[in-house]
């Protein structure tokens, strides 16, 4: 739900491919809306809706600097 979105208040990363052929853009569009401020949203350009197989070493390299960058 949005409260339950809002109230989140660990660090927060969402990657949501610029490739993205699923999800509609009203679900990014809910979760920018409804995300605590200090989410990172990030839009790779060539991730779809499953970065781990479209680009495994950089999503994974993401994810490794996210959780430095917060740890």
């Amino acid at each position: 739900t949005p409260g339950q979105l809002e109230a989140l208040s660990m660090p927060v990363l969402l990657c949501w491919g610029g490739a993205e052929r699923i999800l509609p853009q009203a679900h990014l569009d809910f979760f920018r809306a409804n995300l605590p401020k200090h989410t990172i949203i990030e839009r790779p350009a060539n991730w779809g809706h499953s970065p781990f197989l479209d680009d495994p070493r950089g999503f994974a390299q993401r994810v490794v600097a996210f959780a430095r960058a917060v740890g």
